[in-house]
């Protein structure tokens, strides 16, 4: 039973090859086990009292996730005197569930480009201005609409062999891992303005229930909006999946458990949650009429622009 769960889990993620090994590694391991036992019962037979014996702990590398040199962003646009201190204090003692950068940026604290410099420099990553109309459309083709989706990353250009990835948060090195081994080449990450994402993601992969149609759609491809009309657009478009996140409706550890598996070319964000019993049909429906709600002011503004 354990052997066919390592394989199929490792073979779902890192593919048939590693899938393979998972049955040597498990044999190996018991192995390194095996011995370490030997090696302490050594030390204990040798000192004589096994509370003498020192616990030889493996020292383990972790991934970076928090490391110290990282200030909270709200510190550091205080440093970089984008707002005030009392600003900051406002806000965070009146925000409404939102994550501090999106409150921010509804409230018209903060441009997303300064957004999008602070969260790439907490995550040691590089951020670009992105127009999501421009993308080279051969890259698209190229770039599967399940890895688009599930990771809620768009193929921008190439640097060499190298894929340049954008999103609107940092990608996990495991999850730019496993597209790097499906696309069979280096993938790097850089973070992208707030909405830029979600909206080529709706123009190129179209995702159903989209609150901006596709005349709107064509209306920001013309650039027919000022710098002005275009942030206060972007700023209030925001993913489902991010969204749950930010009004707490399961834990961060849940969603990206959720995500393993989610097919999005087969199901809706909304449906698959629901079908994991990780939410209720209830929460998803608030949720959607949340992210209805936060995208009201711009689809509004483009229809007056396209009546």
């Amino acid at each position: 039973n354990r052997l066919l769960q390592r394989f199929y889990f490792v073979t779902l993620y890192y593919g048939l090859g590693q899938g393979l090994l998972s049955a040597p590694r498990m044999l190996w391991s018991n192995v390194i086990n095996f011995v370490a036992n030997l090696r302490a019962i050594r030390q204990v037979l040798r000192e004589g009292d096994p509370r003498r014996v020192a616990w030889d702990k493996t020292d383990h590398e972790f991934p970076l996730v928090a490391e110290p040199r990282q200030r909270p962003i709200g510190r550091r646009l205080v440093e970089l005197g984008i707002i005030t201190e009392s600003q900051l204090d406002e806000v965070l003692l009146s925000a409404r569930g939102r994550r501090l950068g999106r409150e921010l940026l509804t409230r018209g604290l903060i441009h997303s480009h300064e957004l999008a410099r602070v969260l790439a420099e907490q995550a040691g990553l590089e951020w670009m201005t992105l127009d999501p109309f421009t993308i080279p459309p051969e890259l698209v083709d190229h770039f599967p609409a399940h890895l688009a989706l599930r990771y809620c990353v768009l193929p921008v250009a190439e640097e060499g062999r190298t894929l340049v990835i954008a999103g609107e948060r940092a990608v996990s090195q495991v999850s730019l891992g496993a597209i790097s081994r499906l696309l069979k080449r280096p993938v790097v990450c850089r973070i992208a303005p707030q909405g830029r994402v979600t909206v080529g993601l709706r123009y190129w992969y179209s995702q159903s229930s989209d609150p901006v149609t596709e005349a709107q759609l064509e209306l920001l491809k013309r650039g027919s909006l000022n710098d002005t009309e275009l942030e206060n657009f972007y700023r209030h478009q925001v993913l489902l999946g991010d969204l749950s996140l930010e009004l707490g409706m399961l834990p961060p550890a849940l969603f990206a458990q959720a995500m393993f598996d989610y097919e999005p070319e087969n199901t809706s964000l909304g449906d698959h949650l629901v079908t994991k019993n990780l939410i209720t049909g209830a929460v998803r429906d608030e949720a959607l009429s949340e992210q209805r709600r936060q995208q009201a002011q711009s689809v509004r503004m483009l229809e007056a622009l396209t009546s």
